[in-house]
């Protein structure tokens, strides 16, 4: 669906195998090929691997410190003393850093490089991970966010009058749930405040509407939706 031209396409089939989002897009591209110019590919900067290690101060290191989710996994970047280890949780062993800048750095023994994004408050808000020739970035997870008093807040139903339907947010053993009549539970995890991301492909960003201090609802995007209250 294209809310700006008023136009969606609806493709029915039996299998997912047949592709119908695919077949779906192309229909749309012919029908809309006058409306949309061709986008020009955003410029990205080419990031190489990081060799060369520097000295930094632990001052300097703590602004990059902390977890961030990247690509649905936690990545923790964290010091013990002046030594520094990043930890892929559930995913890869703790390892040691060395710095290349005081917002770069690398694993000797992995062909991992990691690019850390400031902001104005001089803290990563991000981290850009290039391992091997595979490039992926992460937000950083503020832990107050989930802090239990938050995570009462989160908890309720959802319903989307849109989708006909509901999701039920509850809080077990310190951790934020999401429960459909439809599905196995699946883990919320709070990233600031106001933005979410879910275990689920079809619930993944979530935009939390707040009035006054209490949760309004949610907006849902995900690939194939923007924004679904």
């Amino acid at each position: 669906y294209f809310p700006e031209k008023e136009v969606g396409v609806i493709l029915i089939a039996n299998f997912s195998s047949a592709g119908a989002g695919g077949k779906a897009t192309a229909v749309a591209d012919l029908y809309l090929e006058n409306d949309f110019p061709e986008p020009k590919p955003a410029p990205r900067n080419r990031l190489e691997h990081l060799s060369k290690a520097v000295s930094i101060s632990n001052q300097a290191f703590d602004a990059c410190a902390g977890e961030y989710l990247v690509e649905g996994i936690r990545v923790k970047l964290y010091r013990e003393g002046g030594q520094f280890f990043v930890h892929a949780v559930d995913y890869a062993p703790v390892m040691p850093l060395k710095a290349a800048s005081e917002k770069s750095f690398f694993v000797e023994e992995a062909p991992i490089s990691i690019f850390a994004s400031l902001g104005d408050d001089g803290k990563a808000g991000s981290i850009t991970v290039l391992e091997g020739e595979d490039r992926m970035r992460g937000p950083r997870i503020d832990p107050s966010a989930s802090n239990s008093d938050l995570l009462k807040k989160y908890a309720g139903t959802y319903y989307s009058e849109e989708l006909d339907t509901r999701y039920h947010f509850v809080v077990e053993e310190g951790k934020l749930m999401a429960r459909h009549q439809r599905h196995n539970d699946f883990q919320i995890l709070p990233l600031t405040k106001s933005s979410m991301m879910a275990d689920a492909y079809f619930l993944r960003n979530i935009d939390v509407q707040w009035e006054g201090n209490e949760v309004k609802g949610i907006r849902v995007t995900n690939g194939r939706v923007r924004n679904l209250w």
